[in-house]
């Protein structure tokens, strides 16, 4: 493992993820952008599968992300929100609410990238409406629920710098 996920909650409603990925920006962005991609490697815990992918890095786009567990019963949860800023490779700034969760559960998560010498830093920054919302995602958190999931993110960019790049419109699907 190259490096570890790192989070604190800078306020009472803020938590802050960092994570350093040995990848190029432009593909830690496209891996955060893509579908096909974002498929590979948001899938959640073990038994889960993505089932819908509805995501365009376009400013205005109301995105929705769903996945199940075959295993336990058929088990779904699922996510939406818009994309509110968009400048590819560095930020993206969207709003996320879980399903079942009303208008006023909804935080903003901004996603930064910068990289040095090929190595690129994730700051992604969640800011909740309350207290309690924030204190709930960083129990998750702290019970390693992310961890996973950037591993497999960091094994998806581990293929991807061995793999040719097709263009970036060939990859969107």
């Amino acid at each position: 493992m190259f490096d570890t996920l790192k989070f604190e909650k800078s306020d009472e409603l803020t938590m802050v993820l960092t994570r350093r990925f040995d990848a190029p920006r432009d593909l830690v962005f496209a891996a955060y952008t893509t579908p096909a991609l974002m498929r590979r490697w948001l899938i959640g815990p073990p038994g889960w599968t993505m089932q819908a992918c509805e995501f365009k890095p376009v400013a205005g786009f109301r995105y929705r992300l769903t996945w199940r567990n075959d295993a336990d019963q058929g088990q779904q949860f699922g996510l939406g929100g818009t994309v509110l800023e968009i400048d590819p490779p560095q930020r993206m700034v969207t709003t996320e609410l879980f399903d079942g969760q009303g208008p006023e559960a909804e935080s903003v998560q901004t996603i930064e990238l910068t990289e040095d010498g090929g190595i690129t830093l994730l700051v992604q920054t969640n800011r909740y409406p309350t207290a309690a919302l924030c204190d709930a995602s960083y129990g998750y958190h702290k019970d390693g629920g992310m961890d996973g999931t950037f591993d497999l993110l960091e094994n998806l960019l581990e293929q991807l710098k061995s793999e040719p790049q097709p263009n970036q419109s060939a990859i969107r699907t």
